[in-house]
């Protein structure tokens, strides 16, 4: 394609990434050449843009009655990166702990930064999130263990969120979804659940005091123990 061409459609792929953070999941956003009339660009340029978008997997085009472009589903937004890592993985590595060392390394990171940028309201949401995760496992096993899992993956988003880099949250994103197809679900015990619960409230203890050093290392022991569990490795 003439380089001319490249350059439009480069500008109007970010006009269209700007559109798309005000966008819903799974929304219509029009047919080409509608997309193409209301950015004031050819067809082609416009193809090229909806092209490299859908690469990044955050829209997806469809054909038939219900055609045109619509917003990616939140989960497809990851996979590139994903697929990325997945293949790597199985192709060169095949290793779970250099996997699980990779999402170690990640969410410490996470941890750190987002120690020292969080909002209020962010730690706020952190400590709500640790209530209830205590709340949820005291009470098993009348609640339903699903709730407890649900709230330890939202935990560990929060925290990712809370660094306020995209780049970063999305590679947590990925490598956390990795991780979860290569574990599977394992087996919890309530007493498990409950170190869980404790770690997550030693990691937003430490996030509180604004100690960086303290808060990603107790994040990187919380998830090595994690690992060991899922490895069936004996503590040290």
């Amino acid at each position: 394609m003439p380089s001319r061409y490249v350059k439009l459609s480069h500008g109007v792929m970010a006009k269209l990434k700007r559109t798309l953070k005000t966008q819903n999941p799974g929304g219509f956003l029009g047919s080409l050449a509608d997309l193409a009339e209301e950015y004031g660009v050819s067809a082609p340029t416009m193809r090229e843009a909806l092209r490299l978008l859908e690469s990044q997997g955050l829209i997806t085009m469809r054909s038939g009655v219900a055609g045109g472009v619509y917003v990616a589903d939140k989960d497809r937004r990851v996979l590139p990166m994903m697929e990325s890592i997945r293949t790597i993985y199985n192709m060169e590595s095949d290793d779970a702990g250099q996997l699980f060392d990779f999402r170690t390394w990640i969410e410490g990171l996470c941890t750190e930064i987002a120690t020292s940028r969080h909002s209020p309201e962010e730690l706020k949401e952190l400590e709500q999130s640790v209530e209830r995760m205590k709340r949820l496992v005291d009470r098993l096993p009348d609640e339903d263990v699903a709730e407890v899992l649900a709230e330890n993956i939202r935990f560990h988003h929060l925290v990712a969120q809370a660094t306020h880099n995209v780049l970063l949250f999305r590679t947590f994103e990925s490598i956390e979804a990795v991780v979860h197809e290569q574990t599977g679900q394992p087996v919890y015990t309530k007493d498990t659940l409950q170190d869980v619960a404790y770690a997550h409230r030693k990691v937003v203890e430490a996030m509180r005091a604004g100690n960086v050093e303290l808060a990603s290392r107790r994040m990187r022991h919380h998830l090595e123990a994690f690992h060991r569990y899922v490895e069936r490795k004996p503590e040290n």
